[in-house]
């Protein structure tokens, strides 16, 4: 009969064991699933007109893309639009170099990824306004990763991984929006942001002889709300004033993972471990922001502001039950706290219209510039979540038919585009109990190139 081990002794008798505690801890890790990278929508935009203004028009002037920007604006658009669009964006980030004071004693394999040969990213972004009357209007945005439906990022908390830019973890974005006109110029609107969540159990046993693992993983459908309010000033037949101001809340819910363990060991005993996690998978922070554009018959300007209250940032949380494991490690084990700002981000914008003719089209011409704040602190606690400042140039052009023939009688509009994102470089350092824990290094740029298709019906 297997006895059941328990206390101090097990200290000594289990170091003769080769290797086991190193798989103990790969099954702990992999709980630890990475809650970073807000959505793509809210880093590059939802439609291709918002991508290369830089989102500057976002809140005020959003178009086709107001179910993702500000859906108070959906009821003013009184034509029936859809637009698709297709982006590509390419790192050259450098890798934070991280050097860890105190290093990992649990013999976990290092994280072979490297940033300055993360992988590519495709994905393709839609919109859709309905009017459904003079006063009301519905609509839907979002984007889609091409490759793979979706992408969890699992990390130890010894490696380090940008905010902003995580090939590793992506999802499908579906925003869906109802808006109304109000008088005075004024239109609200409110919507769903569809996310995920994950939930699962995993069982896992070993002897000598034998191993044996099951597992069942749920993604379940989160819903963030947001909201927007907006106001229309008609200046005269040609010129118009818009601005608006937008609220979403974060993603809050939690996804739970359970992984029960039990190695028997001969000569040993049975070694029992129930572990769980709370994390939340994909995190969207609490978000408020406002937007002003002004626009003419031959030339328009958008800017907007954005609040992100990184501050709320949910770190994974591993629960560890079992007395034998407190034996191990001389009590619970304990990660780095994680901690994060609140940012501010500024976009600026500029539309001119009409600028020449191409293939019996007009060309517009538009640019923006946008700047982010980083929401590392000055002295962070842990460097597994990194950002720097950013500042992006956005150029794109817009040729536009009236019609296309007798093939399509409604005006078409092709887009192409260009992003350019620079990360400052930074020497980083983190303390705890003002001691110097961790230093790393970060920095380097993203290329994204985009094409879509608007349509008016």
């Amino acid at each position: 009969m297997t006895k059941q081990v328990r206390g101090k002794g097990i200290l000594q008798r289990v170091k003769h064991i080769r290797n086991w505690h190193h798989s103990v801890y790969i099954v702990l890790t992999a709980l630890c699933f990475s809650s970073l990278y807000s959505a793509t929508t809210d880093m590059l935009g939802a439609d291709p007109r918002s991508m290369i203004l830089g989102q500057s028009n976002r809140f005020s002037d959003p178009g086709v893309g107001a179910a993702q920007g500000n859906p108070a604006f959906i009821a003013r658009d009184k034509k029936l639009e859809v637009s698709l669009g297709l982006s590509y964006a390419r790192p050259n980030l450098h890798n934070a170099d991280r050097t860890n004071v105190a290093q990992t004693t649990s013999g976990i394999k290092s994280d072979p990824y490297q940033a300055d040969k993360a992988a590519d990213l495709k994905w393709t972004s839609f919109s859709l306004v309905i009017p459904l009357s003079s006063w009301l209007g519905i609509g839907v945005s979002g984007s889609l990763p091409i490759g793979h439906l979706a992408r969890m990022h699992a990390f130890t908390g010894h490696e380090s991984t940008y905010l902003h830019y995580n090939e590793r973890q992506s999802r499908p974005e579906v925003f869906t929006a109802i808006s109304s006109n109000l008088p005075w110029g004024f239109s609200m609107g409110a919507g769903i942001f569809h996310s995920f969540l994950a939930e699962g159990q995993m069982q896992l046993a070993a002897s000598d002889t034998d191993a044996d693992a099951r597992m069942l993983m749920e993604l379940k459908p989160s819903y963030i709300p947001y909201a927007g309010l907006g106001y229309t000033k008609e200046i005269d037949q040609q010129k118009l004033f818009k601005m608006g101001a937008f609220y979403r809340a974060a993603s809050k819910e939690k996804s739970e993972i359970v992984i029960d363990t039990s190695f028997n060991i001969a000569g040993v005993g049975t070694f029992p471990l129930s572990a769980g996690s709370e994390m939340i998978a994909y995190y969207d922070p609490e978000t408020f922001a406002f937007g002003a554009s002004y626009k003419s018959s031959t030339f328009a300007i958008h800017n907007s502001v954005i609040r992100s209250m990184w501050s709320h940032y949910k770190a994974p949380v591993i629960g560890l039950l079992g007395k034998d494991l407190s034996d191990l490690t001389g009590g619970k084990i304990v990660q780095d706290s994680i901690t994060l700002d609140d940012t501010w981000s500024f976009q600026l914008g500029g539309e001119f219209f009409n600028v020449f003719n191409l293939f019996g089209g007009s060309v517009h011409m538009a640019s923006g510039l946008e700047f982010h704040e980083s929401a590392l602190p000055d002295k962070p606690t842990s460097l597994a979540v990194v950002d720097s400042e950013r500042y992006v140039v956005n150029l794109g052009s817009t040729l536009r038919f009236e019609s296309l023939g007798s093939a399509i009688e409604h005006p078409v509009d092709f887009i192409f585009g260009f992003k350019y994102s620079q990360y400052k470089k930074e020497n980083l350092k983190a303390y705890n109990s003002g001691a110097q824990t961790q230093s790393g290094k970060i920095g380097g740029h993203y290329f994204a190139a985009l094409m879509g298709v608007k349509l008016e019906l």
